[in-house]
């Protein structure tokens, strides 16, 4: 009877190393897919981010000749810049006119340009 109790836990001790050996290979399976997943999405991401570059640049290389969908981002960018406006206003911000930043009400100075607000209301 001790043998055969013996043999039982071999028999379950062995189920059990397969067992767990086959969710480590399962785990392992998971984490695989996961990295991978991740390096998809990093390049999705650099690939988006190439594209909207190389937009901008084509935009700044041809923004004099018009085209309707530059008329579209123009209009576009001085909605974006009155909105932007606007809410500062409300938080009590000031809105740099020549690039934007959004900065203190006491700045005598924009912090990303230098433009001065000595000349603002």
């Amino acid at each position: 009877m001790a043998d055969n109790m013996a043999d039982k836990l071999d028999k379950l001790g062995e189920a059990l190393k397969n067992g767990g050996k086959a969710v480590g290979d399962k785990i392992s399976g998971v984490l695989d897919i996961a990295k991978l997943n991740l390096e998809v999405r990093k390049n999705e991401t650099l690939l988006e981010q190439k594209f909207i570059e190389l937009g901008k640049k084509y935009y700044d290389e041809h923004k004099d000749e018009t085209p309707e969908e530059f008329t579209v981002i123009d209009a576009a960018k001085r909605q974006i810049a009155s909105l932007k406006h606007q809410i500062s206003e409300l938080k009590g911000e000031k809105v740099c006119k020549k690039c934007g930043t959004i900065n203190s009400t006491d700045s005598d100075f924009c912090k990303k340009c230098g433009e001065s607000f000595n000349s603002e209301d």
